[in-house]
């Protein structure tokens, strides 16, 4: 799982917080999340990394699209597991059933079906 943002890192940590913020959004390892270094292509709107606002402003940010992304893991891991999405939960980047935490999934699977299904798309949120 890739995080992109716009925020420069200049020394105050936000790799590190963006990813434990983005795992803690999703449900996911902390060894699964990836920072992607920024470029202006892709993210062009940075505030700047001055006053110490990047983490709360964009940190809001990766957590909204965590959340959304979640949500979108979800929607498939419940088809896969017959269930109804409420029935979910994430932990450890794997999604399960809360009444019977046997019943778990990892997001490989969704992820997969979910590009399979929509035309080579990944799972793309935006915290915006």
């Amino acid at each position: 799982m890739t995080v992109f943002h716009a925020e420069c890192d200049m020394g105050q940590g936000q790799t590190t917080i963006f990813s434990q913020i983005a795992a803690e959004a999703l449900g996911a390892k902390l060894s699964d999340i990836t920072i992607a270094v920024q470029d202006t292509q892709v993210a062009p709107f940075g505030l700047g990394s001055f006053a110490t606002r990047a983490t709360t402003l964009s940190g809001m940010g990766v957590k909204k699209g965590g959340e959304a992304a979640n949500e979108m893991v979800l929607q498939v891991a419940a088809e896969q597991l017959g269930v109804e999405i409420g029935a979910l939960d994430t932990e450890e980047s794997e999604a399960y059933v809360k009444a019977d935490p046997s019943r778990r999934i990892a997001f490989a699977k969704p992820a997969r079906d979910f590009v399979l299904t929509h035309g080579g798309l990944p799972i793309v949120a935006q915290g915006i």
